[in-house]
């Protein structure tokens, strides 16, 4: 674990430095109050799902009609975050990489760091193609750092919303027997989630785990591609 965080916050505290550095920060954090608007629309659907259908169960035509138009509004609120979220977010993604990127590349040419390079064929040693592949692992960690990172953050706060909106639509329990015994789980909606979440988490790991080698394997081809 320590071997992860501590390269991970030494190349961020690269990409935050200098004014572009901290402006990206500030786009960064308007991407993420987007997000929080988002997730407030997603939450609001769940509401007007109960409101429109209890409509629709009335035969309230005034009623219908209104909440078809909150409908129309939330949907397009909805694209609108979130295409000026990714509009933003790539704007992030390229001013980060530059930085970066010019930083390491400046790290390695100093001082001729790059006339002491093993230039063998022993694939132990060998350093294949290393200036491109500092710009490609740049992209990389720029993309998936401001990426996965939001998604984490929100992932967190979005369970917590859920569990609320969740505890609150599963009043009634679910009522089963099973071998002779009565068994009654109050606000079941709330346990049965989770229990998916980790049963489809758990198939999607075991099945997307070769993913991890195929992937080194096409960013070596690609390199090799390039050169040739």
């Amino acid at each position: 674990m320590r071997e992860f965080f501590i390269p991970f916050f030494r190349l961020l505290k690269l990409c935050l430095q200098g004014r572009e550095g901290l402006i990206g920060l500030a786009q960064f954090i308007f991407v993420f109050v987007l997000s929080l608007m988002g997730l407030f629309i997603s939450l609001r659907l769940i509401r007007w799902s109960a409101d429109f259908y209890n409509a629709l169960q009335a035969v309230d035509a005034a009623g219908i009609s209104y909440q078809i138009g909150l409908f129309v509004l939330l949907t397009a609120g909805s694209a609108s975050l979130y295409l000026i979220a990714k509009y933003v977010q790539n704007l992030l993604e390229i001013r980060w990489r530059k930085i970066l990127t010019e930083t390491i590349l400046e790290r390695w040419l100093e001082n001729h760091n790059h006339w002491r390079l093993t230039l063998n064929t022993d694939n132990t040693t060998h350093i294949d193609n290393p200036d491109q592949r500092i710009a490609e692992d740049c992209r990389i960690y720029v993309q998936r750092m401001s990426s996965e990172v939001l998604d984490l953050i929100m992932a967190v706060i979005s369970v917590v919303s859920y569990f609320v909106v969740l505890w609150g639509l599963s009043t009634f329990a679910l009522s089963f027997s099973l071998i002779g015994f009565n068994i009654e789980i109050n606000h079941y909606m709330v346990w049965a989630a989770p229990v998916y979440v980790v049963l489809a988490s758990g198939l999607t790991h075991l099945l997307g785990a070769p993913l991890k080698r195929l992937t080194v394997e096409q960013q070596k081809k690609k390199l090799i591609s390039v050169l040739h």
